[in-house]
C-alpha cells in the first residue's frame, strides 16, 4: 500500500480500531442487540447512550460485547441497571421479537449496517460514502417536493 494511501486511511479511521489476527472479538452481535431492544423498552432515555457504548466497546476498544460482563460494563457507563443484562439475556420472548425484527429487515433487503431506510426506496446499505447518503436524501427530498 502507498505511503499516501495508508495516511488518508489512518484519518478515515481514526477513533476506530482493526483487530489483528487471533484477537478475541465478539462472536455474535445477538446478546448486545438483545440488550439494546430492552434498554429501548425499559429506559428508552437511555438508548442512545447505550448504543454508543455498545460502538464503542466493538469499534473503538475492541472488547468483546458478546461477553455479558462487558454488557454490564456497557450497561453500567450508560446509566442502565446491571441487572437489565442478565434479564435480556434469559428473555426467551426478547429473542424471539429481536430474530422477528431481523428477519423483517432482511425481507425488506436491508442486508448490512448501518442503513439507511425510506419508505418506497430500496435500503441503502453498508458503510457509504457521506455524499451517497446526501444524494439518497436530497432525491427523497426533492421526489416528495414534486407531489406537493
Amino acid at each position: 500500500m502507498a505511503a499516501g494511501r495508508r495516511r488518508s486511511l489512518g484519518r478515515e479511521l481514526a477513533g476506530f480500531a482493526i483487530p489483528k489476527v487471533g484477537q478475541k472479538y465478539p462472536r455474535s452481535s445477538v446478546p448486545a442487540q438483545l440488550v439494546a431492544a430492552a434498554v429501548q423498552d425499559e429506559h428508552p432515555e437511555r438508548l442512545v447512550a447505550m448504543e454508543d457504548q455498545l460502538f464503542g466497546a466493538m469499534f473503538r476498544e475492541l472488547r468483546d460485547i458478546s461477553d455479558p460482563a462487558e454488557l454490564r460494563a456497557a450497561a453500567r457507563a450508560a446509566g442502565v441497571p446491571e441487572e437489565l443484562v442478565d434479564r435480556a439475556l434469559a428473555d426467551p420472548a426478547l429473542r424471539d421479537r429481536v430474530f422477528a425484527e431481523h428477519q423483517g429487515a432482511l425481507d425488506a433487503g436491508v442486508n448490512g449496517i448501518p442503513a439507511l431506510v425510506v419508505h418506497g426506496y430500496a435500503p441503502v446499505t453498508g458503510a457509504v460514502p457521506l455524499e451517497v447518503l446526501r444524494r439518497a436524501f436530497a432525491e427523497v427530498v426533492d421526489s416528495r417536493e414534486a407531489r406537493t
